[in-house]
């Protein structure tokens, strides 16, 4: 009975992918997480706006960069930075990677998919979030599978400063491309 209900579970969330709007659970913590959202930005909302791509030689290794600034509807500002660094020797070869920051939850999707030999190193840090309701205590930096369950990323530091709507990740080990982002 308890595997069907394993089985039932898993294929529910199977057929819902990776619905941002839906909570997320994770497969080590039996607690519901949500991933942390960005201020919506004056205008019209474009998915995926904040986008770079770069040909890296994975010998030599090399760093993508996103720097933006937008208005908020409340006409706030927030301010975003994220790199990926690739150390030498992350992979044979070259790759023309991509880094794309969603414009909804500032969660980093990265292409093409692969792994690596040494972790890629990923920085970023949202200021001007509003952070109500969000617990500093909970909140982790996590890959997100495709069946939108979740598993810890290591890193070195993570910084939530509430009263400021600050968050940071400095050198989140990401071991192969997918998405990340941050929960609570």
């Amino acid at each position: 009975m308890k595997n069907l209900l394993t089985l039932g579970l898993l294929s529910f969330l199977f057929l819902l992918g990776c619905d941002q709007e839906l909570d997320l659970t994770s497969q080590t913590t039996p607690v519901e997480m949500k991933l942390i959202s960005l201020p919506e930005p004056q205008g019209l909302r474009i998915n995926t706006i904040f986008t770079t791509t770069k040909t890296i030689n994975g010998f030599q290794g090399g760093t993508l960069k996103i720097t933006k600034n937008y208005r908020t509807l409340k006409n706030t500002r927030v301010s975003i930075s994220a790199s990926l660094k690739f150390q030498r020797n992350s992979f044979d070869g070259t790759r023309e990677i991509t880094m794309t920051l969603d414009d909804v939850y500032g969660s980093a999707q990265f292409s093409p998919e692969g792994e690596f030999y040494k972790p890629a190193l990923y920085n970023a840090s949202f200021d001007g979030l509003d952070l109500t309701g969000v617990n500093p205590s909970t909140v982790d930096f996590v890959y997100i599978n495709d069946d939108g369950t979740i598993e810890p990323i290591e890193y070195d530091n993570l910084v939530v400063d509430v009263s400021s709507g600050f968050l940071m990740v400095t050198n989140a080990k990401l071991p192969h491309f997918s998405r990340y982002g941050f929960v609570n």
